[in-house]
């Protein structure tokens, strides 16, 4: 893709979104992200947005996919959009619903969609101690463990 000079956005590799107030395409660019950008600063000729972890969990939430963010940056973007911001949102979108807590009688479930083995747990150097159940009480403390991990 080359230089699209109506389009108002500028996708920089460091994930944030320059939006170009001026632009022919400015207030549909503008709506296309919004669902899933995090708007940073609004002076008056450029709004800076941030694609973030939370912004794109938020999204996902709403239940926009990966392929629509993606595809709402290509269709607004002046110049092409860095590969590395590509993936990441593939990343950051493909972590909704890995891990899902509910509460089930008294106690907090974790179903975890982590293949091999468990989730991390950063005070033991990324390793989970086996003698841990996989529900804590909501009062209390604890690492919640997928089923069948140890």
């Amino acid at each position: 893709m080359g230089v699209s000079p109506d389009n108002a956005l500028v996708v920089q590799s460091d994930c944030s979104v320059l939006l170009e107030l001026h632009s022919a395409r400015a207030e549909e660019a503008r709506e296309a992200i919004a669902p899933f950008a995090e708007l940073v600063k609004s002076p008056e000729h450029v709004h800076t947005y941030r694609l973030t972890p939370l912004s794109i969990w938020n999204a996902r939430a709403a239940g926009l996919d990966a392929a629509e963010m993606v595809a709402a940056l290509h269709e607004h973007a002046r110049y092409p959009v860095p590969e590395n911001v590509d993936q990441t949102v593939y990343d950051l979108a493909g972590r909704f619903g890995r891990v899902v807590i509910t509460r089930d009688d008294g106690m907090l479930r974790c179903t975890c969609g982590v293949s091999q083995g468990g989730l991390y747990d950063p005070r033991e150097g990324g390793q989970t101690d086996p003698t841990r159940g996989d529900s804590v009480r909501p009062n209390g403390s604890g690492w919640v463990r997928p089923n069948g991990s140890g």
